[in-house]
């Protein structure tokens, strides 16, 4: 326990390891002087991080705090590295975020398999597994899995108790899915990541209309869902499958939890999309794109590559590659400033 009182022992240390280590791992030189054979045993944030520890600034708004760290360690920018107390040995690097995030996964190689609460041991014996099922080198299936007939798992997956993968669905390596995820229609690529309760394959919202009688009738959704290599789906996410053509998340997404994607969406490579965002029928987002929480996408638009949504905006119309909006219903970004300072000005004459 740090002196923060916040860390628990969830998350175990594979450490130590030396500075020369660290700085070999993330392609990092130490600052001069510093005692290369030194051993680090974890990570921890700089107010909270004692000796043998590891941490990070990436935001000179924190200077102060490494001022006052206790870390042995830190991963700053050279802008910043004035601010480090004698005592603390300093990795260099134009990106300390990132390179804290590489150094992690050596200190905690397991934590995508505890994250995703499964065991060690095996219980694939306590799960409910279709005999056509063809189960990957090292995978790992937790108590009360049902997997459905003709599901293809790569190497290294690990399916969290309660989970439930339907029928046909194809898992590349290293995929991890969280208790009581459900997944049906789907194909993902490697290294995939869906975490506990999402919803991936559901139908989507698709019914015709008799004006005549005003009856509803159900649209058949007799496409799937694809995912590519690299994507994180947060908790409580619901990905719909697509009515005829597919529902497209490309490589590398992340997508954050109580997220809505319905049927025939296509992410590019790269996309952000934070809490509570939704994304009608039918839309397309370009690589790289980030959508803030709780934005609202009307179906059949076009948001470019590199696209900022700001959060809480109502997107009604396309947006260009490049292009930054906001408010409801969303304009470009200096638009949307603009009529919030004239609101503020006009409401102050009431």
């Amino acid at each position: 326990m740090t002196k923060d009182g916040g860390r628990s022992d969830f998350f175990q240390s594979a450490g130590p390891f030396s500075l020369e280590q660290l700085a070999r791992w993330a392609g990092l030189s130490l600052t001069d002087g510093a005692d290369s054979t030194q051993l680090i045993h974890g990570i921890a944030p700089l107010e909270s991080a004692g000796r043998g520890e590891l941490s990070f600034l990436d935001n000179q708004r924190y200077s102060e705090k490494l001022k006052q760290s206790e870390a042995s360690v830190c991963i700053v920018k050279q802008d910043m590295a004035n601010y480090a107390p004698s005592h603390m040995a300093l990795l260099v690097s134009d990106n300390p975020y990132w390179h804290c995030a590489q150094l992690m996964r050596r200190f905690y190689p397991d934590y995508e398999r505890i994250a995703t609460h499964i065991t060690v041991t095996d219980d694939s014996a306590q799960a409910t597994i279709h005999p056509s099922v063809t189960i990957g080198e090292g995978c790992v299936i937790g108590t009360g899995a049902i997997i459905g007939k003709n599901v293809s798992m790569g190497k290294h997956c690990a399916i969290a108790p309660q989970a439930m993968i339907g029928d046909g669905v194809r898992m590349g390596d290293h995929c991890h899915i969280g208790v009581q995820a459900h997944i049906q229609h789907t194909v993902m690529g490697h290294h995939v990541r869906v975490q506990s309760g999402a919803r991936i394959g559901e139908a989507g919202f698709g019914f015709a209309i008799d004006h005549k009688t005003g009856r509803y009738r159900d649209m058949p959704q007799i496409g799937n869902v694809t995912i590519g290599d690299d994507c994180v789906i947060g908790a409580n996410t619901t990905i719909a499958r697509g009515s005829v053509k597919n529902t497209v998340i490309g490589d590398g997404c992340r997508i954050d939890n109580l997220v809505q994607i319905a049927h025939n969406v296509r992410l590019g490579r790269g996309c952000i999309l934070a809490s509570q965002v939704g994304i009608s029928g039918s839309t397309t987002v370009g690589d790289f794109a980030m959508l803030g929480g709780q934005v609202g996408v009307a179906g059949h638009l076009s948001i470019g590559a590199g696209a900022h949504i700001a959060a809480k905006s109502g997107l009604m119309r396309d947006v260009p590659a490049g292009g930054k909006v906001g408010g409801i219903p969303a304009v470009p970004m200096t638009q949307w400033h603009r009529q919030s300072a004239i609101l503020k000005k006009w409401t102050r004459r009431q």
